[in-house]
């Protein structure tokens, strides 16, 4: 799932200006522009053109992909639970200890991932000790991105001060564990801050963190940023604030979001969208919303078809 985008001489000098700006050390790099990822799986990604099997799967992960109730810690779990497979450490816990205090900067990075899966609670001891003396961006992103998953108490306050780095993605990252630790007015503040940027590199490639954070967060300010998100021209940013309003129970502001993600011109996004109103929501709610595409023999009517003799 994935909108192309050309990039000229003159985008290409805007992003490398941004870059510069943000003051962030040269291993910290943007992505690739709008490629529809998400945090925890919400945008199905279709692979075959069996509808049946497509609708079945689907509706056999939604528990996790998208959940209704203790979203936040179903998140946290899927996040410990992400190890790679066929994994298996290179050096002892103590020699990771040594080299992360000692090791050169490639070193450290292999060591800290390490450290991630044997023991988590001493890396994030070693975080909050040694991240003021940090100076790799890269470095500080993978902090920020880990210390979300403990419970200990002065992880709060380094994110705190990882929210006020000078390189803006280091700053994202700290407000999105922010948000899922309970911290509410700095990671807003913080996502605000950014979003205002205007930056497309941070709007478009990383739309997934404001999404989630809102969600997090949960305050007004924070349900008001997700409804202004799905009216976003990113119809992937549409489909996941959609999402989000919907596990925060905003079903109608959820709806209008999925409006403009079914009139889009992508087959996945129509297909996830679809199977969002099949199971949120009535049959009549899904009859209104799909029959506008019923007529002709694209994938769009062959769904709506599909979903709608599906749920009778």
């Amino acid at each position: 799932m994935r909108i192309k985008f050309g990039l000229t001489a003159t985008t290409l000098f805007v992003i490398i200006s941004h870059i510069l700006l943000a003051q962030c050390t040269e291993d910290a790099q943007p992505r690739d522009f709008s490629e529809g990822k998400c945090l925890t799986h919400r945008m199905y990604s279709v692979h075959f053109k069996d509808y049946q099997t497509m609708s079945q799967e689907w509706n056999e992960h939604t528990a996790k992909w998208i959940p209704l109730q203790d979203f936040i810690q179903v998140d946290l779990q899927f996040f410990r639970n992400s190890k790679p497979e066929g994994y298996y450490p290179r050096c002892s816990v103590d020699s990771n200890i040594y080299y992360f205090m000692h090791g050169d900067s490639q070193k450290r990075r292999m060591v800290f991932h390490e450290l991630s899966y044997q023991n988590l609670d001493t890396l994030v001891f070693l975080i909050n000790q040694t991240f003021l003396n940090e100076t790799s961006s890269r470095m500080k992103i993978d902090y920020a991105l880990k210390l979300k998953l403990t419970t200990n108490p002065k992880s709060i306050g380094s994110l705190i001060s990882l929210s006020n780095d000078s390189c803006k993605y280091v700053r994202l990252e700290a407000a999105l564990s922010l948000s899922y630790l309970n911290e509410k007015k700095v990671s807003f503040k913080t996502f605000q801050n950014l979003w205002n940027l205007n930056d497309e590199v941070l709007n478009l490639d990383h739309f997934q963190y404001f999404t989630v954070g809102m969600r997090n967060i949960a305050t007004p300010e924070a349900l008001q940023f997700l409804i202004e998100l799905t009216k976003q021209k990113n119809p992937f940013c549409c489909l996941d604030a959609s999402i989000c309003l919907l596990q925060l129970g905003k079903t109608a502001d959820c709806l209008t979001g999925l409006d403009s993600v079914l009139s889009c011109d992508n087959e996945m996004l129509f297909y996830n969208a679809g199977l969002v109103i099949k199971k949120y929501y009535s049959f009549s709610v899904l009859k209104k919303k799909l029959s506008p595409y019923l007529s002709g023999d694209d994938y769009k009517a062959q769904f709506s078809r599909f979903l709608l003799a599906d749920g009778k």
